[in-house]
């Protein structure tokens, strides 16, 4: 099994084991501690991941997000999390729609929802809700680009 896939395993074994009680809190903590020292990985709790996540160069991610949809690709180094300290015990994190891409070094912060479709530029600091197949640069981030729906 190659790297990207590996990631994804243990974080899908986090997700399976952390809601049966106490040894599959235990047991999904086991997993969440590997992929901590083994990729630099760290996702918070017992978050709903969609089928078809990719992690192409899984090093240095921070996942704390409420959900992710299907078919999204996250690049290394890359965060999702609260906008304030303490936040994200009130779920206020982003929310992550179906197909979508985050390029090296995006950080995704705050209770915004992330349209589907979007694709997120490297090193861009996201703080606003998105729209629809569209794509995202600089810092603070703005829209350069709506896909054309066909």
């Amino acid at each position: 099994i190659n790297c990207s896939c590996n990631a994804v395993l243990l974080i899908r074994r986090c997700q399976l084991w952390a809601g049966k009680g106490a040894i599959g809190k235990m047991i999904s903590r086991y997993y969440s501690n590997k992929l901590k020292t083994k990729y630099g990985i760290f996702v918070t709790g017992s978050k709903k991941i969609g089928k078809g996540l990719k992690l192409p160069h899984p090093n240095g991610i921070i996942i704390g997000v409420n959900e992710i949809g299907k078919n999204c690709t996250i690049y290394q180094q890359v965060t999702f999390g609260s906008k304030n300290i303490g936040d994200f015990k009130y779920n206020l994190q982003p929310n992550v729609g179906d197909n979508c891409v985050f390029f090296a070094g995006s950080k995704i912060i705050g209770n915004i929802k992330i349209a589907n479709g979007t694709t997120v530029g490297a090193n861009c600091v996201l703080n606003l809700d998105t729209e629809e197949n569209s794509t995202y640069v600089g810092i603070p981030a703005h829209i350069v680009k709506k896909k054309n729906q066909s």
